[in-house]
């Protein structure tokens, strides 16, 4: 009985072998590399940098500017017939008796200086029931020179009659002069006065000392 050859073996199951087996190693490859980079995204995470600019505020020093008054240390003077404040780096001069014409009990002139042009003096005069206003009309500087303004001011319980006076220089130097009268318990008078273009400047200091002024 002849012999009937062995039908051919077929490679198909070899051939899907492979491709099955070649599918696993991609996918293995595929599932590593993305393992990979995801932990190399999460160990390097994205970080945005947003640069704030601080503002830095610096207060600035206030400096005051000081006043005459404030620049100016004060002491009393005291004297039988009134008291008052005058800057300490003026000084206090008595005027002697002999020079007073008569209507004085004392003169006392303050000045920056033994030679300085602005002064302010204080007369207490001898006792009389002449009104202020009379007292005023009849000053000589008043009589004599222009009579820029005229008013009233009560300080201290005094109520003075004051007038603002320009002197024409013929007997005395050319200044401007505030004159001021008062009659309470005794009559006095009191001036302040400079060279034209220091009057304005030296103002607070005169006011200030006239603001101070008490009879006793």
């Amino acid at each position: 009985m002849p012999e009937l050859p062995y039908p051919a073996r077929s490679n198909q199951p070899a051939f899907l072998h492979s491709i099955v087996t070649l599918m696993l190693v991609l996918t293995w490859l595929l599932t590593a590399c993305s393992s990979q980079s995801t932990a190399g995204n999460a160990s390097q995470p994205t970080t945005t940098s947003t640069a704030t600019t601080q503002a830095t505020l610096t207060a600035m020093p206030v400096t005051a500017t000081p006043t005459a008054t404030q620049q100016q240390s004060w002491q009393t003077y005291q004297s039988p017939y009134f008291t008052l404040q005058y800057p300490t780096t003026w000084i206090a001069n008595v005027i002697p008796q002999g020079t007073q014409g008569g209507i004085y009990v004392q003169q006392v002139e303050f000045r920056p200086s033994s030679t300085s042009p602005i002064s302010f003096t204080a007369s207490p005069m001898i006792n009389q029931s002449t009104s202020p206003d009379t007292l005023l009309q009849n000053d000589i500087l008043v009589q004599h020179n222009k009579v820029e303004a005229q008013g009233k001011e009560t300080i201290n319980g005094l109520t003075w009659s004051t007038a603002t006076i320009s002197t024409q220089g013929s007997q005395l130097a050319v200044a401007r002069i505030e004159v001021a009268y008062a009659n309470h318990l005794h009559p006095y008078r009191v001036s302040f006065g400079t060279p034209p273009d220091q009057f304005d400047t030296n103002s607070v200091i005169f006011n200030t000392m006239f603001q101070s002024f008490q009879e006793k």
